[in-house]
């Protein structure tokens, strides 16, 4: 029975237990009150102990409360009180209630007087060092973790009490250490607790995935990264197949500059997963290496881990598609590192084979702010400085042809081709060149059947029906139409607060507006809807200076006037 409503903040009956009966009572009265209070303590217990295990600790800790005046001074109460109000706060902490810090608190002050009264059990000292922990109180839950390690060997107890004293203190140690770390101070006592404490759970075997994290990021912190490594080496060899482990030595080897130790580590794995890691391993190395502008054994590290990632492959069909994206990323990352070492070819060459490897990952952080979609831009723009068009173009055909879904490598492919088309064309190739703005038409119409409301890719399709290929006439028009339309109700509606962009998007209107001069002139024959599109070019950026405006209008008039 309760007459309490569930989930409603506790207060500790430590509050109001402020009078010890100690204080008056003879020693054998004193004895007898804690016989009474023991007794009523196990009757409270035992009718609690089905909620308590069910997981209803609101329940269990209403019916301890019901002999909390015959227990105001027990000790194995309070401490009782503590481990269900602690184990009441973890699972309010775990559906998120607004309630949980004030049952940490509750729980602290419970436990708290129960080792007030009676300091020498390890469990209570333990779950008050937890709960401090829990309300913020680091140094304080240090302390008392130090001090329950050091009476450890006078305490007696199970291995399990012990495991739980020192994985307290290794995490409240470690904690307080790092806080003074942070603030540039160093406290070797708490360091060399922590470290003890580590330990002595290592050589029980009692060290999780959370508290290897805890001791890895511990020695970073105490600037020691052989050892902060050394933690997930001496762990793999107990459990060689668990994958936090793996990953939690790649990762700290990674993170402390020296990937080459999760290398040698992994080097004579032969599963599958062990070679997925290995590999994974390589690959930061070779950061490592690029970073430094070591580009000959970055790439030589690439192609191992290349190697590593298709023998997992290989060995575990499962791990297919993760395998695919490392190998398109060891592609990219050669490519990018081979631009910096001046290997064009290579950069090319190795740029295409990842974007074609995974088309779908090529605008993925490969490290140092290099992606596939760089390399491919980086090794084209080379060729574009020395005018080389036809590369460039080859280059970016490819590219839209692999990652046919990519607007920017689709953009390029169509600005290209037709760029390629006008010197082909001025050097009298005239089929090649209509050859390149085929290419150039077919480019821009994907590009914009993904974007349809992109203003620019409607323009510079219809550009390319009218100017280059004379066909297509009433989609060209219609393009330019719906471009204006769409442009000058972004601009109106909802106009971009950069104004670089806002000039773009007045240009493309006006673009549009322009073009659609050209196809009255061309097509429609239509002079005054000519003159009218053209004058109203001039009113979007650049104004009067666009050209193109400027030149229909004065063919407009040369058309009038030859009748």
């Amino acid at each position: 029975m309760t007459s309490k409503t569930p989930g409603l903040p506790r207060f500790p009956v430590a509050l109001f237990a402020l009078v010890s009966f100690f204080a008056t009572a003879s020693p054998g009265a004193a004895a007898a009150q804690q016989d009474g209070a023991a007794a009523a303590l196990a009757r409270a217990r035992a009718e609690a102990a089905a909620a308590a295990e069910a997981g209803d600790y609101v329940t269990a800790l209403d019916q301890l409360d019901a002999v909390a005046e015959q227990c105001k001074d027990h000790a194995p109460f309070f401490a009782l009180r503590g481990e269900w109000t602690l184990a009441l706060a973890k699972k309010s902490q775990e559906e998120q209630r607004k309630d949980t810090n004030l049952l940490y608190h509750d729980a602290v002050a419970s436990l708290r007087r129960a080792v007030e009264l009676d300091g020498k059990p390890v469990g209570p000292r333990v779950a008050l060092g937890q709960a401090l922990l829990a309300t913020g109180e680091v140094e304080a839950a240090a302390e008392i973790a130090v001090k329950v390690v050091a009476d450890l060997p006078a305490s007696g107890g199970d291995a399990a009490v012990h495991n739980q004293a020192h994985a307290l203190c290794a995490g409240a140690a470690a904690r307080a250490y790092s806080a003074k770390k942070a603030e540039k101070k160093n406290d070797a006592r708490m360091l060399d607790a922590a470290r003890a404490s580590f330990r002595a759970l290592e050589k029980a075997g009692a060290l999780d995935a959370d508290l290897l994290r805890t001791w890895a990021a511990t020695e970073q912190w105490a600037e020691a990264p052989a050892e902060a490594v050394g933690v997930w080496v001496r762990a793999l060899q107990r459990t060689p197949d668990a994958d936090a482990v793996l990953g939690g030595l790649v990762d700290t080897a990674a993170a402390v500059g020296k990937p080459q130790l999760a290398v040698d580590a992994l080097a004579s794995r032969r599963d599958a997963t062990g070679r997925w890691y290995l590999g994974r391993a390589r690959y930061l190395a070779a950061l490592v290496d690029d970073d430094a502008g070591k580009h000959a054994p970055a790439i030589a590290a690439l192609d191992r881990a290349h190697a590593d990632f298709a023998e997992a492959m290989q060995l575990n069909p499962a791990f297919r598609d993760s395998c695919e994206q490392w190998i398109a990323m060891c592609l990219g990352k050669k490519a990018n590192v081979a631009f910096r070492a001046k290997d064009f070819a290579n950069a090319e060459k190795w740029s295409l084979e990842a974007v074609r490897q995974r088309p779908d990952r090529i605008d993925d952080d490969l490290g140092g702010n290099d992606t596939i979609k760089l390399g491919v831009l980086r090794v084209a723009d080379v060729y574009f400085q020395k005018r080389d068009l036809a590369r460039v173009e080859a280059i970016y055909r490819a590219a839209a042809e692999a990652a046919h879904q990519d607007l920017d490598l689709l953009n390029n492919a169509g600005l290209f081709a037709r760029d390629y088309g006008n010197q082909l064309e001025r050097a009298g190739k005239k089929e090649e060149a209509r050859a390149m703005y085929e290419q150039s038409y077919n480019a821009y119409g994907r590009a914009q059947a993904l974007d349809p409301n992109n203003v620019r890719l409607c323009n510079d399709l219809a550009l390319i029906a009218i100017h280059y290929l004379e066909r297509d006439w009433d989609r060209a028009k219609e393009l330019l139409q719906a471009g204006i339309a769409i442009g000058q109700r972004e601009l109106r509606e909802r106009p971009p607060a950069d104004e670089r962009e806002r000039k773009q998007l007045e240009e493309a209107v006006g673009d549009c507006f322009e073009n659609l001069a050209l196809w009255q002139i061309k097509h429609g024959k239509d002079l005054d809807a000519g003159k009218a599109a053209a004058e109203e070019s001039l009113k979007y950026h650049p104004g009067r200076g666009r050209p193109g405006a400027r030149r229909h209008l004065q063919a407009i008039e040369k058309l009038r006037a030859g009748g």
